[in-house]
C-alpha cells in the first residue's frame, strides 16, 4: 500500500557492485504461476551475515480462493535463499512500534524468530517539514496506482 521507487531503482539495485566480489550485493526474488509474475522480494546482502529484505510483495487478493499467497512465497524464498547461502540472519527491516497496531508487524512474526530490535534509531532535526513530508507520502500511498517509470 505505500509508494515504491520508480523502476530505475530495482534495476540499479540488481547491477553488479562496483567492486566485483564471489557474493551478490542484491538479490531480486519473483514468484511465478505459469509465465506470470505474481509477486517477489528484494533483499539486500552483507555475504555470510545478514540479508535485509526490503520489499516483498504479491497479488495475495488476486489468489486468495486458490489459497496461494505470492508475498508469503516471496518472504519464505529470501529466507530459503539466506539459508542456503550460508546467511545466519534474516532482516526484516522493522517491525514498528510495540504499542502501535501494524498489520505488517503481523505478518512478519507469523514466520517465528527472534525479535532483535524494536527499530532503528532516528533523529529529525526539522520536525516541521519532515511531518509534512510523512503526511505526503501517506497521503499518497491512499491514490490510486499509476504507471511509474
Amino acid at each position: 500500500k505505500k509508494p515504491l521507487p520508480a523502476r530505475a531503482f530495482f534495476h540499479a539495485l540488481n547491477q553488479p557492485a562496483a567492486q566485483e566480489t564471489s557474493s551478490p550485493a542484491s538479490v531480486l526474488l519473483l514468484v511465478m504461476l505459469g509465465k506470470q509474475v505474481i509477486g517477489g522480494a528484494a533483499c539486500v546482502l552483507l555475504p555470510g551475515r545478514v540479508m535485509h529484505e526490503w520489499y516483498a510483495c504479491g497479488l495475495d487478493r488476486d489468489y486468495k480462493q486458490q489459497h496461494i499467497y505470492p508475498s508469503v512465497m516471496a518472504t519464505w524464498a529470501a529466507m530459503a535463499y539466506a539459508a542456503t547461502h550460508g546467511i545466519p540472519q534474516f532482516d526484516f527491516m522493522g517491525m514498528g512500534q510495540p504499542d502501535i497496531p501494524y498489520g505488517v508487524r503481523t505478518f512478519k512474526k507469523a514466520f517465528g524468530g527472534r525479535w532483535t530490535s524494536h527499530g532503528r534509531l532516528s533523529r529529525i532535526n526539522r520536525p516541521l517539514p519532515y511531518s509534512i513530508a510523512e503526511l505526503l507520502y501517506n497521503l499518497r500511498a491512499l491514490l490510486p496506482a499509476f504507471p511509474r517509470n
